[in-house]
């Protein structure tokens, strides 16, 4: 009987070992949860960061796009006009606006100054 006691015994004690470890180990799951939660965290600032960045390249390109599509229309606006035989610039008109009489009805086209770009390409 004895013999069944010490073996229950040692049986106990290497259980509170395994027991202590595990707790050891639970202790060092639990501090590394917020590290691994922050870099996830930190993980998904940068690609939202990474979005942004590639969104704010994305909208410029497409202004970029426009103006040079304007500066294109507003070049063959010009063509257009002088093949027509009509002087696209007013220089009696001082509200700086550049006048162009466009098409057989006498319509006069006012264009802004600043709105006015040489082509690109």
């Amino acid at each position: 009987m004895d013999h069944i006691r010490e073996t229950i015994r040692s049986q106990m004690a290497e259980m509170n070992d395994l027991m202590k470890e595990i707790a050891a180990i639970d202790t060092e799951i639990t501090a590394a949860a917020p590290h691994k939660r922050t870099k996830r965290m930190m993980k998904k600032t940068s690609q939202i960061e990474t979005l942004k960045k590639d969104t704010r390249c994305e909208i410029e390109a497409l202004d970029a796009h426009r103006k040079i599509i304007l500066a294109r229309q507003l070049h063959t606006l010009r063509e257009i006009t002088k093949v027509r035989g009509h002087d696209a610039i007013d220089a009696n008109n001082t509200n700086n606006t550049k006048t162009s009489t466009y098409g057989t009805a006498g319509t006069t086209l006012e264009i802004p100054k600043h709105a006015i770009e040489e082509p690109v390409g």
